[in-house]
């Protein structure tokens, strides 16, 4: 998870970089031996356009991450911090991009985050199930109510260990490995 969101912050911040060396590469610099220095209008244009599906990125960025931190917390309990981490760096890499990277962008009128909502809703409703599953199966809830239940003549946890631990024979044992003591156990657990 974290290795994702640092690759992403990288390839996030090169790219538009990249772009606006490709845009000061096509205005030239013909320009500049003109006018001495950039004027206002050319140091405008350099800068990379922003994509009517610009924040695409971002919102997919965020659902995975999402995602990630809800789905595997029980896995994972430092999931929601490192995301915290990541999204304060994020917030402060993103603003620095849209000011000195981007054209100002058009702004759409818009209800709500579209389809994204669905998305979240899905993925909120799925981590509930997986982190029930994931808390059931790694610990010994569901074998304590069969035994306390199903086995147990009191209704008490009152001998669970000896019943969830495997005995062996001591008597299978080769003769080699057996105690001399004549008070060894009969089995072993």
């Amino acid at each position: 998870m974290v290795g994702k969101q640092a690759m992403n912050t990288v390839v996030e911040m090169v790219l538009p970089l990249i772009f606006k060396w490709y845009n000061l590469v096509m205005v030239g610099d013909s320009l500049r031996d003109t006018y001495g220095s950039w004027p206002r209008w050319a140091k405008d244009f350099k800068l990379v356009n922003f994509d009517p599906r610009g924040l695409f990125p971002e919102y997919l960025e965020m659902v995975l991450q999402y995602g990630f931190v809800t789905i595997f917390v029980s896995s994972f309990p430092l999931a929601p911090l490192f995301a915290f981490l990541n999204n304060i760096f994020e917030m402060r890499l993103d603003a620095r991009k849209l000011l000195s990277h981007f054209r100002r962008p058009i702004p759409q009128r818009v209800k709500d985050i579209g389809v994204w909502f669905k998305i979240l809703d899905s993925i909120g409703k799925l981590a509930v199930i997986t982190n029930a599953f994931i808390i059931a199966f790694t610990s010994n809830f569901i074998p304590e109510l069969v035994y306390r239940y199903v086995v147990s003549d009191s209704k008490s946890l009152d001998g669970f260990l000896d019943y969830s631990l495997s005995t062996f024979q001591v008597a299978d044992y080769p003769p080699q490995y057996r105690s001399p003591d004549s008070e060894a156990p009969d089995f072993c657990r």
